[in-house]
C-alpha cells in the first residue's frame, strides 16, 4: 500500500540499539527476545504500523517467528492488528495502553502473592517476627495506592499526550 512504504536502510545505529536493548530487555523480564524488537520497532518506526513483511525485514527475523509472536502480542495488549481498505495485508501498531494493562495486571499478581505470604509469615512467626510483618505491610501499602496512583499517572499521561505538539 502506497501510505505504508518505508526505507530500512533509514534505521540509524542509534535505532538499531534501541530495538536491541527493547529485547534484551524484553528477554530478562522471560519475554522473547524477538518479541521485544517487535514492541521496540513499534514504538519508533516510521510509519506507525508494520505489516509482517516489514516486521520481518527490518528485525532479521523469520516470517513465522513475526507472525507467531506478533499474535502473542496482540492477545497479551501490546500490539494491536489493523488493516486498510484495498489492502489485504494486515498491519501491526503499538498499544500504548498495553504498558499500563501489562504493569498493573505484574504489580496485582505480585502484590496478591506478597499479601499471601506476609500473612502466612506472620501466622507462622506469631507476630513476633517484624520480617514477614514488614512484607505483609509493604504488600498492603501496594494494595492500597496501586490503584490510586495509576490513576494520577493515567491522568498525567492524558494530560501531557493532549498539549503534545501536533495535539493542538
Amino acid at each position: 500500500c502506497q501510505r505504508c512504504q518505508y526505507n530500512l536502510t533509514a534505521m540509524n545505529d542509534a535505532q538499531v540499539g534501541y530495538v536491541e536493548k527493547f529485547g534484551r530487555f524484553w528477554e530478562t523480564q522471560g519475554g522473547s527476545r524477538t518479541a521485544g524488537k517487535i514492541v521496540g520497532w513499534l514504538t519508533i518506526c516510521d510509519p506507525p504500523h508494520q505489516s509482517t513483511s516489514q516486521l520481518v525485514a527490518a528485525l532479521d527475523a523469520s516470517h513465522g517467528s513475526i507472525s507467531t509472536l506478533a499474535r502473542q502480542l496482540v492477545d497479551l495488549g501490546f500490539v494491536e492488528r489493523t488493516t486498510f481498505p484495498g489492502d489485504r495485508s494486515s498491519y501491526y501498531t503499538l498499544n500504548s495502553a498495553g504498558w499500563m494493562g501489562a504493569v498493573t495486571s505484574a504489580v496485582a499478581g505480585r502484590t496478591a502473592f506478597l499479601l499471601e505470604m506476609g500473612r502466612k509469615g506472620v501466622e507462622l512467626s506469631h507476630g513476633s517476627d517484624h520480617r514477614p510483618h514488614g512484607l505483609l505491610l509493604m504488600a498492603e501499602f501496594l494494595e492500597t495506592e496501586w490503584p490510586l496512583f495509576v490513576d494520577r499517572m493515567n491522568a498525567y499521561i492524558s494530560e501531557r499526550l493532549q498539549a503534545a505538539p501536533g495535539n493542538e
